[in-house]
């Protein structure tokens, strides 16, 4: 049985403590309390000669349990956890009192600092008395992996980890791979082709046999951990056989319904069944099942008898996949939605549909004109400022100014003589509007932030920009009018982090758990984040953030590693439980099931990542997390609240407020 009281070590930090706090007081004071069996001090407990002389004074008694003053857990908690293993001593059986950051760092009196050390201390000494030793436990891990997106963060991420070896299931929402860029004319500012860069790539993961294409399918759902997720994929009804379906378009001709392409921005028309765009890939007809007559009730089976392969079965129905996995990388990518303002007027053409007119394979060849007028004398490039400003703007300033310099130098090339006009906002360092790149600008109209674009109006065969300017009313006449709105996170995303249990900005793009040093990771263990999902970025931005993706999950699931579970779990006492079910929507990772035979909650260990949050939300009191049990947690605050209120002039010893969980 381990014993009570319990060993402190006192770090010195090198110089640092010994300049903000009185040790030597601290050290007799803290060896006068009744729970303090001695106190030994270290000059540098993290050094590597300072963990070996630590090790062994544990050692000397592995079943007593240790305090250790020194700095935050979260700078060197884990290397004096691992002291206490190679000493015998249960890592849960030790209490850390961040005097450093607590107390040195903050507190200029140094008598005033090293009171409060006295009592993170204290509070360490109260809270250890009642820990409890917990067995540390291991699980296999999965190396397969799940990539949302077939994007080019997607498509980049799944070819490195199938050549790593690792077997991805690739989902995508839409029928074809390669998302926005597959529709691009070329890559700004190298000029490469866009089609020419990105085929390669996207062939090559359709055919790598460690890699599985889900396309019209979305994540269901999201259990488990690190190293053991489980993937729930809904896949929508196919009634074309990816596997049978050669793109023949026999059954394109027969289809009796023609509707607007999406693809192409509504330029062009398309039957209800189809391959998506030129071009794609998959190269697979694709029925619009809320186009299709036979969807909608009818009888109509016109493209099932013109197949000449027999690829087209009229009543499949969806499907729901599980798919076992250790990783997933989200690549859903971004949009720019056309403001409410600008919809209506066919001259008014969002960016990406300007970019498929310039497309020579687009719906236009290449053609700068709309259906039935002549091709514009003056175009006005707008800039839209969207409704707030956006959570990362360097990233879409740069990206849209890039987007606006290629666009510029796409209508130069086609119509020589064309007047270009650039709108936009001017916000400082961070401006919507630069294309200093284009070979030709255009003539900038800067507004300021208390500026605003009103409306769009007909003026006889013109178009009539109105906006304020300086504060005052003014207005330009163009034949046709572009508007490049912010970069936004991909459409789903909100939804998509509730499921699992990630946090989206404003603008729907999913946040890292550190921007800066780790930014491809999220706030959940083993989900990675890579491309637009996270940030507005340039086609080889998406790649190499793609690439570290997949190398925070190469260095993560090493084939044969065992993966620590969190001892930390919660605990039901079913006596106590009210089955509300108020745990099982409290717990983020679907850890909480209920007994279909007592009716009373239960936690899977497997996986519990010991938040609290169940704990927290039970009005009953039947839920405890280990390590934060109700009772550790008052010893602790007891100390320093009754530390708080005294007059600094008691001995210090135990505390009589609140009750104490220390077995007595």
């Amino acid at each position: 049985m381990t014993s009570r009281g319990a060993k402190v070590f006192l770090c010195e930090c090198g110089p640092i403590l010994s300049e903000g706090l009185d040790l030597d007081d601290l050290a007799v004071r803290v060896a006068a309390d009744p729970d303090a069996i001695r106190v030994d001090r270290h000059a540098t407990l993290c050094s590597p000669e300072g963990k070996e002389w630590l090790t062994q004074q544990m050692a000397m008694d592995p079943e007593r349990r240790v305090v250790i003053a020194a700095c935050s857990p979260r700078e060197h908690g884990e290397t004096f956890a691992a002291a206490a293993r190679d000493a015998g001593l249960n890592p849960y059986l030790l209490a850390l009192a961040p005097i450093r950051e607590q107390a040195a760092w903050v507190t200029p009196n140094r008598d005033e600092a090293t009171e409060k050390a006295l009592r993170l201390v204290l509070a360490a000494l109260r809270r250890v008395q009642a820990q409890e030793a917990l067995e540390e436990k291991h699980t296999d891990c999965l190396t397969d992996v799940l990539v949302l997106g077939a994007g080019v963060a997607g498509l980049s991420a799944a070819r490195l980890l199938a050549e790593a070896g690792r077997r991805v299931t690739l989902v995508e929402s839409s029928a074809a791979v390669g998302g926005q860029a597959a529709l691009l004319s070329d890559i700004y500012p190298s000029g490469e082709c866009a089609s020419c860069l990105l085929e390669p790539l996207m062939d090559e993961v359709l055919h790598h046999e460690n890699v599985e294409l889900l396309t019209l399918a979305r994540l269901e759902a999201l259990s488990g951990f690190v190293g053991n997720f489980t993937a729930r994929i809904h896949v929508q009804a196919r009634p074309v056989d990816p596997q049978a379906c050669y793109g023949c378009h026999g059954c394109h001709d027969a289809c009796p319904v023609e509707l607007d392409n999406p693809f192409d921005a509504g330029l062009s028309k398309r039957k209800a069944i189809g391959v998506p765009y030129t071009g794609a890939l998959p190269n697979v007809s694709v029925i619009d099942l809320d186009a299709c007559l036979r969807a909608g009730g009818g009888t109509c089976q016109a493209c099932a008898d013109a197949c000449p392969f027999g690829a087209i079965d009229l009543a499949a129905t969806e499907s729901l996949v599980e798919r076992r996995v250790g990783a997933v990388i989200v690549a859903t990518g971004g949009h720019a939605a056309l403001p409410e303002p600008w919809q209506g007027d066919t001259r008014v053409l969002h960016a990406t549909t300007l970019e498929r007119m310039l497309s020579s394979a687009g719906p236009t060849g290449g053609k700068v004109a709309l259906p039935g007028l002549e091709p514009p004398r003056t175009i006005a490039l707008v800039l839209d400022p969207g409704d707030s400003p956006s959570p990362h703007p360097a990233e879409d300033s740069r990206l849209r100014s890039l987007v606006l310099g290629k666009l510029c130098d796409l209508l130069r090339r086609k119509l020589p003589d064309i007047q270009l006009y650039e709108i936009a906002f001017v916000y400082g360092p961070h401006s919507a509007a630069s294309s200093s790149s284009a070979r030709h600008a255009p003539t900038r109209l800067w507004l300021s932030p208390s500026d605003e674009l009103i409306s769009v109006d007909e003026h006889g065969a013109r178009l009539r920009l109105n906006f304020t300017r300086r504060g005052k009313p003014d207005s330009l006449d163009v034949d046709m009018a572009m508007i490049l709105p912010p970069i936004s996170g991909g459409r789903g995303n909100t939804s998509l982090g509730s499921r699992l249990g990630l946090s989206t900005d404003r603008s729907g793009f999913f946040q890292s758990c550190d921007a800066v040093l780790s930014p491809q990771r999220s706030s959940l263990d083993g989900v990675y984040l890579a491309g637009c999902a996270r940030a507005p970025m340039t086609v080889a931005e998406s790649a190499g953030s793609a690439a570290a993706a997949a190398g925070e999950v190469l260095s993560a699931l090493v084939p044969g590693r065992r993966l620590p579970l969190t001892p930390t779990s919660a605990q039901v006492s079913p006596e106590l439980c009210g089955r509300c079910r108020t745990c099982l929507l409290a717990c983020p990772f679907q850890a909480v099931h209920m007994d279909p035979e007592t009716g009373s909650a239960w936690v899977n260990e497997l996986l519990c990542r010991g938040c609290g949050s169940c704990a927290a939300a039970c009005p009953s009191g039947a839920i405890s997390a280990l390590h934060f049990s109700d009772g550790q947690l008052l010893a602790e605050l007891s100390e320093l609240i009754q530390g708080s209120v005294s007059d600094g002039n008691e001995s210090p010893g135990k505390s009589q407020g609140l009750p104490r969980d220390d077995g007595e």
